[in-house]
């Protein structure tokens, strides 16, 4: 009877260490710094400049679309500012696609912490393929001296004849 008891305990101990090694992997999938980055509220935590709309389709990771159309550049989705350390590297990735009328990218801008943009310290990666095939996007920034917030800002548009889409963007710390 005991050794039936410590074979319940081992196998008990032992699938709790798997659901809390599970529950880690999980959270680091997860996206600390940004709310709501899969869109599943629709584009609620985010501000909107010009023409975002969420479209009904997945994204190659199950998150949700975003359609930029209008003037290139000016059409943006705006995050929350969120808290950074100065000196820390983070990373900024995202899945865009165009065709081969749209562009886009993301870009990291940074504040000080009265909420002033620091001039000079915009960090951009953009695609570099406009095929209409989704294109993991990811770039690695370092936040400024002086900095105290960060703020992602997801471009695009076209030149009113195509599209840009975003899916799933992150923002989180580098781990060295």
């Amino acid at each position: 009877m005991k050794i039936k008891n410590r074979l319940k305990e081992a196998l008990l101990a032992a699938s709790m260490g798997i659901l809390l090694a599970c529950a880690n992997c999980a959270m680091a999938d997860s996206d600390p710094l940004l709310k709501n980055s899969s869109f599943k509220e629709g584009m609620e935590t985010w501000r909107v400049a010009g023409n975002v709309k969420l479209i009904p389709e997945n994204g190659p990771d199950g998150g949700g679309v975003l359609r930029f159309s209008g003037v290139p550049l000016k059409t943006q989705l705006i995050s929350e500012m969120l808290a950074v350390e100065p000196g820390k590297d983070y990373v900024v990735a995202l899945w865009a696609r165009a065709d081969s009328a749209g562009e886009g990218g993301a870009l990291m801008r940074f504040f000080d912490p009265a909420q002033k943009a620091i001039a000079g310290t915009d960090q951009r990666v953009g695609l570099t393929e406009t095929n209409g095939d989704w294109e993991g996007l990811e770039m690695k920034v370092t936040v400024p001296v002086g900095a105290a917030y960060g703020m992602l800002i997801i471009f695009g548009g076209s030149n009113g004849q195509g599209h840009f889409d975003a899916s799933n963007p992150k923002v989180y710390p580098e781990e060295n």
